[in-house]
């Protein structure tokens, strides 16, 4: 039995099949990113035996880390011992993170946890054994989320390999699903869900989904899914690098924004405490933000979803929570309610994710907010009228639900899909 039976696919993206050449060969030029040795060896200094794997680390590999070398360790780690996996796991991260400063005080907390040799050998064991939902729900280790521990689980398969292949997710990878997504009809939704501050978040679901699309999209292209996912990482990290005067003022946007939402969540974190909202608190910090939310359109029309919508929609769905338990203070002397935060808060229950986080808690102060049920269409226009009954259109909904897209994109996409088989 695969992880992929009953995933529902989505057709090769267009961008994808025109780039088929280039991700063919994407790792013909591929040396692997530098990173620094005394760096990392001044920071773990402390922990003898991460040391001493440093070390071994460092003679094998003294300036540059490729996949080829930590493709080394992984076939270490098949004899099973910790020693082994734990080297492979410290050399993924140097990997991952090579110059990044965050790398050298997430990974020491990563190895320093209690339950590192629990969690690494466990892991190894059940993504040499296929089982990648139970291994992503299972790894839990300080400092170490999804971005960073599906490298491990990209080497451990690619040395039994594993099929499909778990692949690594990280927010470049994220963001290239959601610019596949806009081009195609369909939103990032369903493979990552990012946070507030751009990181990817735990989602078993969604990673699934990912690498099982990922396989029968690098199928189509006559190569291997790291093919795809090396392509999708460099081409985000092109478009970042080949920023433009309007993606600088974006990203300055985005950080002066979530400067400015940390100061209200301080302030309201105390307050909620204080007052037993403890619960209620937990619940609007599990507000994702919905990838459209990413964009700024300029002109500052209904649609100008700008790097502050969230901010204001996560301030608007306090205050709801405020006034539905009546309370008559508020967290600091300069937190005044506004109009456009209870509009940004009614915005984003009408997104996916607002409806995904609706559905998962039923907040009490969202319930007066919801947004109306469209009335069923007596037929789904996708080029073509289909006349479908109420149950067909139901069911069309609920798979729909789970891709992020609505019924009439779904019928899209199932018929694009067959005319391309039929080919």
């Amino acid at each position: 039995m695969s992880v992929c039976d009953g995933v529902p696919k989505l057709p090769l993206p267009r961008y994808l099949r025109e780039h088929r050449e280039e991700i063919l060969h994407i790792f013909d030029d591929s040396s692997g990113p530098d990173y620094n040795p005394e760096g990392w060896r001044g920071y773990l200094h402390n922990n003898p035996v991460v040391a001493a794997d440093l070390d071994t680390i460092i003679q094998k590999c003294p300036v540059k880390i490729s996949r080829k070398d930590v493709c080394g360790f992984a076939h270490n780690a098949r004899s099973g011992s910790y020693p082994d996996i734990r080297r492979l796991f410290l050399v993924c991260m140097i990997w991952g993170y090579n110059r990044d400063p965050n790398g050298l005080p997430n990974t020491e907390r990563a190895l320093s946890d209690p339950r590192a040799e629990e969690v690494l050998k466990r892991t190894a064991s059940r993504i040499s054994n296929g089982e990648i939902r139970e291994a992503y729900d299972g790894f839990r280790l300080a400092r170490c989320g999804p971005a960073f521990f599906t490298k491990f689980f990209y080497f451990v398969g690619k040395e039994w390999q594993i099929r499909p292949l778990p692949l690594v997710l990280d927010r470049h990878i994220a963001e290239s699903l959601r610019a596949l997504g806009e081009e195609e009809g369909w939103q990032s939704g369903p493979f990552a869900k990012v946070g507030r501050k751009g990181y990817v978040k735990r989602y078993s679901e969604g990673y699934v989904r990912y690498i099982c699309s990922m396989d029968e999209w690098a199928t189509e292209l006559g190569c291997l899914s790291d093919n795809v996912e090396y392509f999708m990482y460099l081409k985000d990290k092109d478009r970042a690098h080949h920023s433009t005067k309007p993606k600088e003022v974006h990203m300055a946007n985005r950080k002066k924004a979530r400067e400015i939402n940390d100061k209200w969540m301080s302030a309201a974190k105390p307050f909620c405490k204080a007052h037993n909202l403890e619960r209620e608190f937990e619940i609007i910090g599990d507000m994702d933000w919905p990838p459209t939310w990413h964009l700024s359109k300029g002109g500052g029309g209904p649609r100008d979803y700008t790097e502050r919508q969230f901010q204001y929609a996560v301030r608007g769905s306090l205050e709801a929570m405020f006034h539905i338990k009546g309370m008559t203070t508020r967290p600091a002397d300069w937190w005044e309610e506004e109009k456009r935060w209870g509009d940004r808060f009614g915005d984003y229950l009408r997104t996916a994710e607002g409806q995904s986080w609706r559905k998962k808690h039923d907040p009490p102060w969202a319930r007066g907010q919801a947004p109306p049920i469209p009335s069923r269409p007596s037929n789904i226009t996708a080029r073509l009228s289909i006349d479908v009954s109420d149950s067909q259109y139901a069911e069309l909904g609920k798979l729909g639900g789970e891709l992020g897209v609505t019924p009439e994109v779904l019928a899209k996409i199932w018929i694009l899909g067959g005319l391309h088989h039929l080919r």
